[in-house]
């Protein structure tokens, strides 16, 4: 594995099997980041975990269309456990798997001596990516969990990789529309049905991300009809009904109504038609 030139006696057991029943979490945060043309966008790598990681190897999927990787500083980066960059590639000799992506780019943290991170929500490193100039450029950004490209180490030894080591990718752009970030990330508000309907309809979206959502009905003015969720919303697919009433649970007129969810990454909206 990829680590053992790296171990000392001193600084960490034997890697051993998997720590099973435990999961470390990965992701990028915040999930969407927008930048002008041609900018440097840092990309802030959040660890969350109750193990004491020692050692992480992360493989990155982008599209080299809309960004160029640049690789960090070699040596000790003012993070939590004083991590250091042992090993920066930007271009491993493997494809990219993510869909939307066409290249890759690895890098390998080790603690500081007798050092590791734990805890919810810690900083593990900042990637930085220039973003294209042509307009509307958009990169997914994917964490590659294939054990060879993406996985760490415990401070006890234990290895993590696969279901043990949940990794949540994102987006990064130029300057797009909500729409087509929205379609890059894979937030999605499916059409309704029936449309047209009476007096009730069925309203599914997809979110990509755990967090805040709100789902609304406005009518064709943008005025708000009526608040059907609001709040934090888990990673999935989600089904509402709307009854064809308002916040005050009187019916409304017969018409063109919108279904409009936002979230901090995106806001999509549908066309509702509901009649007598």
């Amino acid at each position: 594995m990829f680590w053992r030139p790296l171990l000392t006696a001193a600084s960490l057991a034997l890697v051993s099997g998997p720590a099973w029943g435990q999961s470390t979490t990965i992701r990028m945060s915040p999930s969407v980041i927008v930048g002008p043309p041609g900018s440097i966008v840092n990309v802030p790598i959040i660890i969350s975990t109750t193990q004491h990681i020692s050692i992480i190897r992360l493989t990155i999927d982008y599209n080299a269309n809309a960004a160029t990787f640049l690789c960090p500083e070699m040596g000790w980066h003012p993070l939590a456990a004083g991590f250091r960059l042992m090993a920066c590639n930007a271009n491993p000799p493997f494809l990219s798997p993510c869909p939307g992506t066409n290249a890759n780019a690895t890098v390998v943290l080790l603690a500081g001596a007798g050092g590791f991170i734990t805890g919810i929500n810690q900083e593990l490193l900042i990637l930085q990516f220039r973003l294209a100039t042509s307009p509307c450029a958009i990169s997914p950004i994917c964490f590659d969990s294939n054990c060879n490209h993406t996985d760490g180490s415990t401070f006890e030894g234990d290895y993590l990789c696969g279901s043990n080591l949940q990794l949540i990718g994102g987006a990064i752009a130029n300057g797009c529309t909500s729409d087509a970030l929205a379609e890059t990330i894979g937030l999605r508000l499916l059409p309704n049905s029936p449309n047209p309907f009476n007096p009730t309809t069925l309203l599914t979206f997809e979110k990509p991300f755990d967090g805040p959502a709100t789902l609304e009905i406005v009518n064709v003015a943008g005025h708000r009809v009526r608040t059907m969720l609001t709040g934090d919303v888990q990673a999935g697919r989600h089904e509402l009904i709307w009854d064809g009433r308002d916040a005050n649970a009187h019916r409304v007129a017969a018409g063109v109504y919108f279904a409009r969810l936002q979230t901090p990454e995106a806001t999509v909206s549908r066309s509702l038609v509901l009649v007598q």
